[in-house]
Order: C-alpha cells, then sequence, then structure tokens
C-alpha cells in the first residue's frame, strides 16, 4: 500500500511564571523575577510518501511501512535562560535572554506550488508493527510508528536572542498635547 501525507506538529511549552504573567499581569511580580526559562517552541510541517507491505499468518499479523520524508518548514525554540523583573518604581521592566531561534523555511519569494517542492529538509522514516494470537482469549501487539528523522539542511537561519532590554513605558498624553 502507497499513502501520502501531510503533517504539522506543533508544540509551546511555558513555565508556570508565564501563564501568571499573562493571566494576572505583571502585579504579582513587583520587585522580584519572573523566570520564563521553560518558555519553548516547536513547528515542524513535512510531507511523508510510504510505501507498505502486510503479511498475515495463522498466528502472526506483520505490517512495516518505509517512509520518505519531505520537511516543508521547521522552527525551534531553544531558550537557556530568560527572565523579566519588575521594578517596584512604576513597574519598569527589565528583561534578559539567552536564547536561539532555529528556523529551516523555503525563501519568501517562494510560490505556493515551489513551497511543496523545493523542501528545506529530507528525511526517512519506520512504521512497523506485529500481533501474535496466543490463545482465543490473549492476543498480543507492538509497534513503531513515525521513527525517523529529517535533516533540515537548506535555508537555515539562526536568531540569537542574548541580552537585556530595559522598558520604562511611554508617556501617551506627553506624545499627543
Amino acid at each position: 500500500f502507497f499513502n501520502v501525507t501531510g503533517n504539522v506538529h506543533f508544540r509551546l511549552a511555558y513555565p508556570k511564571d508565564f501563564a501568571r504573567l499573562i493571566w494576572r499581569g505583571n502585579a504579582d511580580f513587583i520587585g522580584e523575577i519572573a523566570n520564563l526559562s521553560g518558555l519553548g517552541l516547536d513547528f515542524t510541517h513535512y510531507r511523508e510518501y510510504g510505501l507498505g507491505a502486510a503479511w498475515q499468518g495463522r498466528k502472526w499479523n506483520i505490517g512495516a511501512r518505509g517512509k520518505w520524508l519531505q520537511g516543508l518548514s521547521n522552527v525551534h525554540l531553544a531558550n537557556r535562560r530568560t527572565r523579566l523583573k519588575v521594578g517596584e518604581e512604576m513597574y519598569r521592566l527589565k528583561g534578559t535572554s539567552d536564547a536561539t531561534l532555529h528556523t529551516s523555511m523555503p525563501n519568501q519569494n517562494t510560490s505556493p506550488e515551489n513551497y511543496v517542492l523545493s523542501a528545506p529538509g529530507k528525511g526517512i522514516g519506520l512504521d512497523a508493527g506485529a500481533t501474535y494470537q496466543f490463545t482465543d482469549k490473549w492476543r498480543f501487539s507492538a509497534a513503531l510508528q513515525d521513527l525517523g528523522f529529517i535533516r533540515w539542511k537548506n535555508n537555515t537561519h539562526n536568531y540569537n536572542l542574548k541580552g537585556s532590554v530595559d522598558y520604562n513605558g511611554f508617556d501617551v498624553v506627553g506624545n499627543y498635547l
């Protein structure tokens, strides 16, 4: 059997302090530091082309599918340390970060047709499974799914987010009067 499948995987990880900051604002952190180091992001869009076979015996059923993976786009945030300090005076904010954003995407001027054809990543994968009918009441099964990798070699960019920033707000009234 043959298949063509589009896949999108998205994961957003956030620490407790990030959720508190979004939900309750910065008042909980006045004079303290919000630890945002657990903030992470992973996004992968790929297409798989699979070719498989299955065999059915008296007690055994066995199947496997080999896959060629076409990586279309990938974003990964490696966040080593990110913090936000809320000052006691006028709630001034000081953010510090040590993170890297890794991307592999088609060129910006890529048309929808070329997006599919100019994949920046290539890889292979495997699905395999087996079932054994021990008795009429007992059956044992095992499976491996999505075992494989994609190597992102083309159109890769790494953005270092290292340093600090101070935000003292802005004067709305002073700018318009």
